[in-house]
């Protein structure tokens, strides 16, 4: 091997072991999330998703609060991570991710796509005010002369 292709070599090598060290660390957890929730075995949240975004090494809301829990799956279930309305554990039963408020489990009654939406607080006018009011406006008003009789 010639001396100019020796530090190509090296870096070749030290990159594919930090690679291989960093794909190691990461299914320690998916292996304990897995042992703690089966179900999730083969689905969307059995793997680094379920505490990790899109972003290599960022966490999601559930990853954050995983770590500050001291990683203990149970101190976090009754959490509502992702603030979606669902308690950790719930997500986990209906496979939705934990740290995704896009992604929350359907309410009775409501669709998944209802369920995900954002509340709104805007006052609705019931529909029997808005006729009443069309319904006067389209009258003519007529003003009663005052009684000067009296």
């Amino acid at each position: 091997m010639h001396r100019h292709h020796r530090p190509v070599v090296a870096l070749v090598v030290l990159a594919t072991l930090a690679t291989a060290f960093a794909v190691q660390a990461r299914p320690r957890y998916v292996r304990s999330a897995a042992a703690k929730y089966p179900a999730i075995t083969g689905t969307k949240l059995g793997d680094c998703r379920l505490c990790h975004t899109d972003k290599p090494g960022e966490l999601n809301p559930y990853g954050h609060a995983l770590k500050d829990s001291s990683l203990s799956f149970e101190a976090i279930e009754k959490l509502d991570s992702d603030k979606d309305g669902a308690k950790n554990i719930v997500e986990i039963k209906a496979l939705t991710f934990p740290g995704d408020s896009t992604d929350a489990p359907p309410v009775k009654g409501k669709t998944a796509a209802d369920s995900t939406k954002s509340k709104s607080k805007t006052k609705k006018t019931p529909p029997d005010s808005t006729k009443a009011r069309a319904k006067d406006a389209e009258q003519p008003k007529t003003s009663t002369p005052a009684d000067t009789s009296k």
